[in-house]
């Protein structure tokens, strides 16, 4: 998300303006404001303070004496230093966490906006920010409007407030932008949004259009989805594709609808989300994947996946048609709980990270769920269906694997392989959602094939339909269990 820095000099009016931007619907942080109130919340700032200054700065009722603190800061650079060092650390922690509290909120007023103001001249004069603000716009007033808020403001001599002034105006050459404070508030404030909307534009980088992107199907999604919230996000791959039929009171959305949307274009994958009632809970199911070998940017596979997460998905069941890389332990039609893969298709995090989702570096050491794979075996076993466990590898395709190709994966560690789920998961996990995978095996991997043996993408989609009733009761009564 990006950080627009907002700054100005005295008498600008900048707070005032800050403060309409929030009305309006942009996130606000006003760094002074939240400054002081770290003075009362956090109880080891004071002493910290007082110790490195040798002073007490606390008053009678035991709480900081901010004029005390405001006169020493004024009339002593080296104060300012050391009481900077302490508390711009702490500023800086509680800044980022609630940049990323506003990342993972639902978007609020009209313009949806795609960035977070921080209102202090810090995000100008000290390097400890500067990573963190994408662009800064200084706010200006007319000298003579300066000069009489201030003065009303704080009674200082005008003087006082003219030479102050002058020695702002280096900051100002530092900002990347401009906006003069000398209309009425509506216009101003009109102004503010324009300027601040047309920088996020202007400097907004590859991975921010792919934000971008989420934002506007995720809005298009939602908005026909009519107060329904789904639970469950669900990958209708090979083998699940009757599931859909299940679903009560669909509502479908077709790929093609979708500002931004990929469209399906694989053996069997129809392109529509399918939003309903399936075994109590409402779900939202993908009628089609989309896959790194139709020819679109990663970006554009797991599409569907962040939208799924932005209207609120808590859980991502997903399954696929795999080949078994031994022909000892599985055979045509026997399904495959994933406990583990290995990925070799371009990470989808790849790029600039995309904070409102997860972190930079997310844990995968369980990218499927324990507690859901525990509960689907106990299901599959009451209810008759033999399943197996293994580590599923993925590969972007479209060829299928040659037989030293299956030995290769069978020996660092494989048991299917195909050609989807892995991305999918990634994204899935960057944002901590549990994940329960199965895979039907549609074809096996022998050491002596016969001369005339081909692999027939017919076959395999046969193979996976036939398995569809047995997936589908699994899926249907752990999606229940929830």
């Amino acid at each position: 998300m990006k950080t627009i820095g907002i700054t100005g000099g005295i008498g600008s009016g900048k707070t005032t303006l800050c403060r309409m931007l929030e009305a309006a619907g942009a996130p606000v942080y006003e760094a002074d404001a939240r400054t002081k109130a770290l003075y009362d919340s956090d109880p080891s700032l004071v002493p910290a303070l007082e110790a490195a200054l040798g002073t007490p700065l606390r008053g009678e009722d035991g709480k900081l004496d901010r004029r005390r603190l405001a006169g020493m800061l004024f009339a002593d650079s080296r104060v300012r230093e050391t009481v900077e060092a302490i508390v711009h650390p702490k500023v800086l922690e509680d800044f980022l966490a609630w940049r990323d509290a506003c990342g993972k909120a639902p978007w609020k007023g009209p313009g949806q906006v795609p960035f977070v103001v921080f209102e202090s001249a810090i995000v100008l004069e000290k390097p400890l920010f500067a990573p963190y603000i994408d662009k800064v716009v200084w706010i200006d007033a007319p000298e003579r409007d300066r000069i009489r808020r201030s003065a009303l403001r704080d009674g200082v001599p005008e003087e006082d407030i003219r030479r102050r002034a002058a020695a702002q105006r280096h900051s100002a050459a530092k900002a990347d932008a401009l906006l003069v404070n000398d209309a009425d508030p509506a216009t101003l404030l009109q102004r503010a949004l324009d300027l601040l909307f047309e920088i996020w534009k202007t400097n907004n980088n590859t991975m921010d259009e792919r934000l971008q992107t989420i934002h506007e199907a995720a809005a298009f999604v939602e908005a026909r989805l009519g107060g329904r919230k789904p639970v469950v996000g669900i990958v209708l791959g090979s083998g699940l594709g009757k599931l859909a039929d299940q679903i009560e009171n669909p509502l479908v959305i077709s790929y093609r609808d979708i500002p931004g949307f990929p469209v399906s274009t694989a053996i069997g994958h129809k392109g529509n989300y399918i939003i309903g009632t399936l075994a109590g809970k409402t779900v939202i199911a993908m009628q089609g994947r989309i896959h790194f070998y139709e020819g679109y940017g990663i970006d554009k596979v797991v599409l569907p996946i962040r939208v799924m997460q932005k209207i609120g998905i808590k859980y991502l069941f997903v399954s696929n048609a795999a080949g078994a890389c031994t022909s000892h332990n599985f055979h045509p039609g026997d399904l495959m709980i994933i406990r583990d893969h290995i990925n070799m298709i371009p990470n989808p995090l790849i790029g600039p990270n995309h904070d409102e989702f997860g972190p930079r570096f997310p844990d995968m050491t369980r990218p499927y769920d324990p507690k859901l794979i525990a509960r689907a075996k106990a299901i599959a076993a009451r209810k008759g269906i033999p399943v197996l466990e293994g580590t599923y590898l993925a590969l972007t395709g479209p060829t299928y694997e040659t037989p030293a190709e299956y030995r290769f994966f069978r020996a660092v560690g494989a048991d299917a392989v195909g050609m989807s789920t892995v991305p999918e998961v990634i994204v899935a996990r960057h944002s901590d959602l549990p994940v329960f995978g199965m895979s039907v095996i549609t074809d096996v991997a022998h050491d002596d094939y016969s001369d005339d043996y081909v692999t027939d993408g017919e076959a395999i989609v046969a193979a996976a339909n036939a398995a569809a009733d047995k997936m589908s009761a699994i899926f249907s009564e752990l999606i229940e269990s929830l």
